[in-house]
Parts: C-alpha cells; structure tokens; sequence
C-alpha cells in the first residue's frame, strides 16, 4: 500500500485505524485549545504550540499519501 491509511486498515485492522486517528485528534484538539488560551500564554509558549500544531499539520499531510513506516 502506498498510503498509511490503508496500510494501518490492512495490516492491523479497521478498529487499529481509527485508534489511530482519534489518538491524533485528541493532540491536534489539545494543540488547539492550549493555543486558543487568551492572553494567559507568553509568547515563547505561543510559538512552541503553534510549532507543533505546524508539525502535526505536515505529518499528517504526508502521511495521507505516503507509507512512511519501514
């Protein structure tokens, strides 16, 4: 398979994929809500949030089309 959603389905099983995918919506909803906060956030803090919402953002988008694990 060329994609990681497939493959997940395949290899370990439809309830497997969507462990999976509910598993990044809880981060991505966390990521979120932390970012959201107003004005209870410095900016140092603002910038690591909106770094690994940027970094969720491009796994995911990559891996929608790619099979990256091994």
């Amino acid at each position: 398979m060329h994609s990681n959603l497939l493959q997940i389905a395949l290899e370990r099983g439809v309830p497997a994929l969507i462990l999976w995918l509910a598993f990044l919506y809880v981060y991505a909803r966390t990521l979120w809500r932390s970012w959201r906060k107003d004005g209870k956030l410095e900016w140092i803090e603002r910038g690591i949030l909106l770094g690994a919402l940027g970094g969720l953002a491009g796994f995911f988008y990559f891996w929608i089309g790619a099979y990256n694990w091994g």
